[in-house]
């Protein structure tokens, strides 16, 4: 009897101790990673400032360009004017001559801006968001050429911080 009472009593013991060591709960984590898509367009993609003369200004108005973002992810966008190669016209802070300003208002750009260097346009713009900005350009105080000058806005997209 004795040896079936200690037999019962181990039995217990290892089936209980079985229980107590096997038991265990256990949870997980979902994890996802996506690559930062850049991306961007400006509509309409040209604009003509048409003739003017010595000190005169042409500028669009009432938000004329429109930037969307079409990545997939906050975007900073940038925008700064350039004169083409070939060009005898150049793009400063101030008009001179062969010399001429391009300006930009809108988004975070709240008073007309120099856009010769380059200028914050937005910088936080959601992705499927827009921003519209206006232009202005001043021709130069004087000229050596009287022909067409073609000048570059360059809008880029960074990933926002």
């Amino acid at each position: 009897m004795k040896k079936i009472a200690i037999c019962l009593a181990m039995l217990s013991v290892a089936i209980l101790g079985a229980a107590i060591s096997s038991a265990s709960d256990t949870d997980t984590v979902s994890c996802t990673a996506t690559f930062t898509q850049l991306g961007v367009t400006v509509s309409p993609n040209n604009y003509d400032f048409g003739f003017g003369q010595a000190n005169d200004w042409s500028n669009t108005s009432g938000g004329y360009f429109e930037v969307q973002n079409t990545g997939n992810n906050n975007e900073k966008i940038y925008i700064e004017a350039s004169a083409d190669a070939g060009n005898t016209w150049t793009l400063a802070a101030t008009n001179g001559e062969n010399q001429a300003v391009m300006k930009c208002l809108g988004g975070d750009l709240t008073s007309w801006t120099s856009i010769h260097t380059q200028q914050t346009l937005k910088s936080n713009l959601a992705s499927g968001a827009t921003v519209d900005f206006d232009l202005a350009f001043q021709f130069p105080s004087s000229t050596t050429t009287y022909d067409t000058q073609y000048f570059t806005v360059t809008v880029t997209a960074v990933a926002a911080s």
